[in-house]
């Protein structure tokens, strides 16, 4: 089968615990009965569904190295859930509360003194990686999330090729790529570090849904020029109101599924993490509510519908 027959076929979702908050709770927390009871729950109320988005924590690392080795306990579960696994290694998003990650400091950090600095990324790439790479369970790395949402963009290019050539030193049997918000200048930007072309393409307001079939269809044309694979590794915005965030579900998948473009939506169940939870599990942000399962394992009103697509 071929690369673009594989990404095309992925159907899923993004993955956070419901016990955290941040990326430093999860994974130095590790609970995997908890973590497999949740997956499981999600296979059995999505059975279409194939690939899960994974976040690791870098600043899990950094306190405790051995947090790392429990992404493959994760791999696992989803493996006997018949689930494949987009790893992401760092994250450059940040929200209220922050999930931790790279910011413009770090870059600056890195820019000033690689020699010293990156001998961290280094060794979270080594652990992360190193005894994975060949792991037919994973599909793809994603080597950073939203980079760019820092708009430090000269450092962080720096830093993207230098994560690149470390990952590529491992040999990983998996394609890499890097998961972008924009799809005109951050694309272009993170191409030549990338087997696979990962967007973020929200939809925020259905009025705004010919606008939207408009910029996959340049992001696909582009795709097709460069002669890669595309993935949506997030999409489905929020909302409080049920009905508002299934229908903005509805257009999404729709658009994918016209252009046969794979996607992990954003979120496969409640979590602690910002936007993934209800006002009484804390704040809210412009981003609504993402999840597509409840606090108490149900299936969100009128979310079903992700099993018609």
């Amino acid at each position: 089968m071929s690369t673009d027959s594989v990404f095309a076929s992925v159907k899923g979702f993004n993955y956070q615990p419901g016990y955290g908050a941040t990326g430093v709770d999860i994974w130095r927390d590790f609970r995997a009965d908890h973590i497999e009871r949740e997956i499981a729950r999600g296979k059995e109320l999505f059975p279409h569904i194939n690939t899960i988005r994974v976040w690791l924590s870098f600043d899990a690392w950094l306190i405790d190295p051995g947090a790392v080795a429990n992404l493959e306990t994760l791999l696992g579960i989803l493996h006997r859930c018949g689930l494949q696994a987009v790893v992401t290694l760092f994250n450059g998003w940040h929200s209220f509360p922050d999930f931790g990650g790279i910011t413009p400091e770090h870059m600056s950090l890195f820019a000033g003194n690689q020699a010293h600095f990156g001998a961290f990324y280094s060794g979270f790439v080594r652990d992360a990686v190193g005894h994975l790479a060949t792991d037919e369970r994973v599909i793809a790395w994603d080597l950073c999330n939203e980079p760019f949402n820092c708009a430090e963009f000269e450092n962080t290019t720096k830093w993207l090729s230098f994560i690149r050539e470390e990952v590529a030193e491992l040999q990983p049997l998996a394609p890499v790529g890097i998961s972008v918000t924009g799809w005109g200048s951050e694309l272009e930007r993170v191409e030549p570090f990338s087997d696979v072309l990962m967007i973020h393409p929200y939809l925020t307001h259905a009025s705004g849904v010919v606008e939207f079939g408009r910029m996959l269809d340049t992001v696909v044309e582009f795709a097709h020029q460069k002669r890669k694979p595309l993935l949506v590794t997030e999409c489905c915005w929020g909302s409080l109101d049920d009905a508002v965030r299934a229908e903005l579900v509805r257009l999404h998948l729709e658009a994918f599924g016209e252009r046969s473009i794979g996607w992990l939506a954003h979120l496969l169940n409640h979590t602690l993490v910002a936007d993934g939870h209800r006002p009484e599990y804390g704040v809210v942000t412009h981003a609504g509510y993402m999840a597509f399962v409840e606090a108490d394992g149900s299936l969100r009103a009128h979310h079903g519908l992700v099993n018609n697509f």
